[in-house]
């Protein structure tokens, strides 16, 4: 009489092996995931904290308010200048963004103030806005109410270390 062989569990995990290869391959080779149109508003959270920050650095580099505010536009809009700073004490006590605070500040408070006075049309009486024109913004520290006897520069010395007349202020660590 012959006797069946047992064949074990080594068909099992060499099927379970290939068919892994095999949709790997598929998922990743022949058929990959494309995104269109995605915007920066489908980030996770610490990628827009990141997108936030890449923003700061441009802004730093090139002073150009109206490309800031259209690119942070791409993540909310209308700005939410309360999200932002949300977003800014977050990244605040992260210590991997504390070299970038100063330059993700300066453009919350530069972009409040752009949004307050409202952005500089080319083209007057047709109301369009264009950002990219190279509108120039020159953020200014107001200064306070100084004494008639005190001159320019000591009234200036007299304003705390923020950008802001009113509301939420941001000021830099000590």
């Amino acid at each position: 009489m012959v006797r069946p062989q047992r064949r074990g569990h080594f068909y099992l995990v060499t099927g379970l092996v290939i068919g892994l290869i095999c949709g790997i391959l598929y998922g990743w080779v022949f058929n990959p995931t494309r995104y269109y149109d995605v915007t920066p508003r489908s980030l996770h959270a610490d990628f827009q904290k990141q997108y936030i920050l890449l923003i700061a650095q441009s802004y730093q580099a090139t002073e150009d308010i109206g490309r800031s505010y259209s690119r942070i536009r791409q993540l909310s809009d209308p700005v939410d200048m309360d999200a932002l700073r949300t977003i800014l004490l977050e990244m605040e006590s992260n210590p991997e963004y504390e070299p970038y605070f100063d330059t993700v500040r300066i453009l919350i408070n530069d972009l409040d103030l752009y949004q307050r006075t409202g952005p500089v049309s080319n083209n007057p009486g047709t109301g369009v806005v264009q950002p990219f024109a190279g509108d120039a913004f020159t953020p200014t520290v107001p200064v306070a109410a100084a004494d008639p006897n005190q001159s320019k520069d000591e009234a200036e010395l007299a304003v705390p270390n923020s950008q802001q007349t009113d509301g939420f202020f941001v000021v830099s660590n000590p």
